[in-house]
């Protein structure tokens, strides 16, 4: 199976588990942001890395499964 066997359907279940994450992450990134941790604080650099990883997958799988044309 390849990417692009995946239904509409099933990109956005698959879309659907992914958004209260990345809703957390970026709520977790905006606390520690203004709790005023150190741009070079490994754990706040994970956390950013993991939401923008997360927000990349997220809007991939929208707009494959709302056009269903595959972007790449």
């Amino acid at each position: 199976m390849h990417s692009r066997d995946l239904s509409p359907e099933q990109l956005r279940f698959i879309e659907a588990r992914i958004q209260p994450l990345l809703g957390y992450l970026s709520r977790l990134d905006r606390r520690m942001e203004s709790e005023g941790f150190p741009l070079d604080d490994r754990l706040y650099k994970l956390t950013r890395e993991a939401q923008e990883a997360v927000q990349l997958l997220f809007v991939e799988l929208y707009y494959r499964s709302a056009s269903g044309v595959w972007v790449r």
